[in-house]
């Protein structure tokens, strides 16, 4: 199923996080010009109660397996040549995620390196700003976020705070709506994180993961995900915020009914809104560049560059 990918090597790159697990597959041509032929994601919640427990729970890994088998044989019908696979927040975090890294090696036939925060940024960076000039970058993830500044040869300053939509979700919004109590004691928490990142950086923002992609989507009134209309999206602060009030006084059910709400991601979109308004509100940010990229696609821009 190489198609015109024959002489060309095929990579797939796969990214373990707290929420999601993000299979793409793709291959460079002679003028480094990225060909995406298959992305994928499926959500397995891995950091579910990770922040409260310690441990990632069976029947978490257990769905990691089964998807990671699944993606296993997604890679051999596109004749892949590499797999280049990474874990997360909650693999780093959890104590036996050594023992749940061995799980998922053997389901997915590949090696699963876990990745220290730093390295997050730099492969989320390089996945994301489509050009190389200075930028800057929010990923949002279930267990961390990252803030990356830099260029594709040199990453100036990485920022990689516990702070997460699932984790930020478990703490204060397990129940929805939120108490005013429960919103002011969460963004005093992320502003406390946040307060030794400097906020003098005058260059473009780009917001990668779930939740800009989600609110994107919201604010095209998109029924389904359409990755042309939504990759390079500006998405302005004042938006975020229209939405993350309707969002804050909802039940689960209710944001259910949103278009442009995914089924696995409702109950934490709140959270992840909140941080992500947050973020705005410090670097003092009219706007961000919504990105569909992240770690999967830099891990196959990496390996093609070296």
């Amino acid at each position: 199923m190489k198609l015109s990918t024959a002489e060309k090597t095929v990579i797939a790159g796969i990214d373990i996080g707290t929420n999601t697990i993000l299979l793409a597959i793709g291959y460079t041509s002679d003028d480094n010009t990225l060909h995406i032929i298959h992305d994928e994601v499926q959500f397995a919640r891995l950091g579910k109660n990770v922040d409260s427990t310690g441990y990632i729970e069976e029947e978490r890994i257990i769905a990691a397996e089964n998807i990671l088998k699944k993606y296993a044989e997604t890679c051999i019908s596109f004749d892949t040549d590499v797999i280049c696979a990474v874990a997360t927040s909650a693999m780093r975090d959890a104590h036996n995620g050594k023992e749940v890294q061995s799980r998922l090696e053997n389901a997915l036939g590949a090696k699963v390196h876990i990745i220290e925060g730093e390295e997050e940024a730099r492969l989320c960076f390089l996945g994301t700003v489509p050009h190389k000039e200075k930028a800057m970058v929010i990923d949002i993830g279930g267990g961390s976020t990252e803030i990356i500044i830099g260029t594709h040869e040199a990453i100036e300053n990485v920022y990689s705070i516990n702070i997460g939509a699932v984790r930020l979700t478990e703490r204060y919004f397990s129940h929805l709506p939120p108490t005013r109590d429960n919103i002011d004691k969460a963004i005093e928490y992320i502003q406390s994180e946040l307060s030794h990142i400097p906020t003098d950086y005058d260059c473009p923002l780009y917001c990668v993961a779930g939740t800009p992609v989600t609110l994107a989507s919201i604010a095209l009134g998109l029924e389904s995900f359409d990755s042309n209309v939504l990759n390079g999206y500006e998405l302005s602060s004042l938006v975020i915020t229209i939405i993350l009030q309707q969002l804050l006084h909802s039940t689960r059910e209710e944001i259910l009914y949103i278009p442009g709400v995914p089924e696995n991601r409702a109950d934490i979109l709140p959270a992840g809104t909140v941080i992500l308004d947050t973020l705005l509100r410090k670097f003092e940010k009219s706007s961000c560049f919504v990105s569909i990229g992240g770690v999967r696609i830099g891990l196959i821009k990496n390996y093609a560059i070296h």
